[in-house]
């Protein structure tokens, strides 16, 4: 969106100065009755999100039991997400996530071991920072050196979904869920 060039007309005498200080302490009782009725408004449904929020979660949770109580006739021991009239549960594994403890001393031992090994998980731009993407795709190669495997962890986390027909997709970690139960 193009900014709009503001156009000004400056005052010729003191009776058009005058009717612009009345305009701006009209614009601003304007303003200040906005900001009310926003600060209302958000008073007024903030605790109805939150109602809502509530359910949303309780719902989740109870198909999550579900699903674990009936598992294997949902889904026919073979997959892990089944397909119901109104939409898909089920368990997944997250993308990878790469945690690393000591990171100054990865990179020295990650250089240490030779250039061409160093070039493939390390970024250099003014500093020198770990391509966690490359850590996770050639972790088997990354793991063969024992000082570099007891400080890179490799991290997918078992999450659980709901995905109605028709709506959006929300998910959980499942030890987050056992914790509400």
């Amino acid at each position: 969106m193009k900014k709009e060039k503001i156009q000004l007309v400056v005052p010729k005498n003191e009776v058009e100065a005058n009717t612009l200080i009345r305009l701006i302490e009209s614009n601003q009782k304007l303003m200040q009755g906005i900001e009310q009725e926003y600060a209302d408004a958000t008073k007024k449904y903030k605790w109805r999100i939150k109602s809502v929020q509530t359910t949303i979660l309780k719902r989740f949770l109870e198909l999550f039991l579900f699903y674990r109580k009936n598992q294997k006739e949902l889904t026919d021991g073979k997959m892990k997400i089944a397909t119901l009239l109104n939409g898909k549960i089920g368990t997944y594994l997250s993308s990878p996530e790469v945690k690393v403890s000591k990171i100054e001393k990865v990179k020295e031992l990650i250089s240490d071991v030779g250039k061409k090994f160093a070039d493939k998980f390390l970024r250099e731009k003014t500093t020198i920072t770990l391509d966690k993407e490359a850590m996770e795709k050639y972790s088997e190669e990354l793991f063969t050196h024992p000082e570099i495997a007891k400080l890179v962890k490799i991290i997918r986390k078992e999450k659980f979904k709901v995905e109605p027909d028709g709506g959006e997709m929300i998910s959980e970690e499942i030890k987050k869920l056992e914790k509400l139960i």
